[in-house]
């Protein structure tokens, strides 16, 4: 199915690091995403770059390379990302195996601190870390929960990890046999949520990767597929607490952790009403740590709640009187007390 078009001998011993990359038509962006590898201060490693027969010229690119860290691999014919990683995953020799994407940036000292955090936390079996946003109107950053238990809480709303700045420990990968699924358009999300069952996930609170938007991504493109793939995910999540949500259930589930919720008093109310049933759920079964959970349910509680400022006195009755309120952190209770009296306060509100 592939066909490498140079062999690299790596002298004594396998590099401590493999990083995969794999490339469909990615010549726009690709030299940048190689570059920012090959700088990187931290330097055992091997480079795995699979081309999934690209028609542009991206093939042309990585063999301008002459670092003998690169590896080409060229599928013999199109098999798309899940599958092509999954090869990327049998050909690395690395203790660990970073993940980079064609169209992003890994600043320089990411391996370098993604392995220090790994080597230090021998328990963990993969993470990410924060990540610079790029490539629209503004820049923000992404930030990822950083404790295993709310990671893993945080995967029954949405993917809770940047899959271009991830490292995986090669090891617990092949012991819990966990593969990229080639049915799953989001195959990042469904890895992640299968393999928080089995092992222990982080993110690193530092930003080491510079993530590009654009037309051309993925999501971008396959937008409606993503949204079927991630409803599935998300269903089946919801089956591991016992909950088989309707598809009104599941509507308001997935949109409670997203900006462009429905902005409508019933909507509030069916998110607190749903939210108490995930923590009722969980106290029964105890599928993730109560108090991690907790945490997230109270996270997206309170985010809701902000964006929902406009709807003066229903919003504050709902703060008060929700029982999921009582998992809201203490300063997020005081920082939306301040935003709600200061909007009663403002003129035109």
């Amino acid at each position: 199915m592939f066909q490498t078009t140079k062999k690299i001998a790596i002298p004594g011993r396998a590099p401590k690091a493999s990083v995969l990359m794999s490339v469909y038509n990615g010549a726009k962006y690709l030299r940048e995403a190689i570059d920012s590898i090959l700088n990187q201060t931290y330097p055992d490693f091997e480079f795995i770059i699979i081309n999934d027969r690209s028609t542009d010229n991206t093939e042309e690119i990585i063999k301008s390379y002459r670092d003998p860290r690169v590896r080409l691999i060229n599928n013999e014919k199109k098999i798309g990302i899940g599958d092509t990683l999954n090869r990327g995953l049998e050909l690395a020799q690395g203790e660990y195996i970073a993940r980079m994407d064609a169209d992003d940036v890994s600043l320089p000292g990411r391996l370098s601190a993604q392995v220090k955090f790994m080597d230090r936390n021998p328990d963990l079996g993969a993470s990410g870390t924060w990540v610079r946003v790029i490539g629209g109107e503004k820049t923000f950053v992404w930030k990822y929960q950083t404790q295993p238990d709310r990671v893993k809480a945080a995967m029954l709303f949405h993917c809770h990890m940047a899959h271009p700045s991830v490292i995986l420990r090669h090891q617990l990968i092949i012991q819990h046999s966990l593969a990229y699924s080639a049915d799953e358009v989001t195959e990042d999300f469904g890895l992640w949520s299968r393999a928080v069952k089995y092992l222990k996930i982080a993110n690193l609170g530092q930003v080491l990767l510079l993530y590009r938007v654009h037309g051309d991504n993925r999501s971008s493109v396959l937008k409606e597929k993503v949204e079927v793939c991630a409803d599935q995910i998300l269903g089946r999540e919801l089956n591991y607490l016992g909950i088989t949500p309707t598809k009104e259930e599941l509507i308001v589930h997935k949109y409670i952790a997203r900006f462009d919720a429905p902005k409508t008093e019933e909507f509030i109310a069916k998110a607190g009403e749903w939210l108490s049933k995930l923590l009722a759920a969980n106290r029964a079964n105890h599928f993730y740590s109560d108090s991690a959970l907790s945490f997230m349910v109270g996270y997206f509680w309170y985010s809701l709640l902000v964006r929902n400022l406009s709807f003066g006195k229903f919003v504050f009755n709902q703060f008060k009187n929700s029982p999921v309120s009582a998992n809201i952190p203490a300063g997020k209770k005081i920082k939306f007390l301040l935003k709600y009296f200061a909007r009663q306060r403002a003129p035109n509100t």
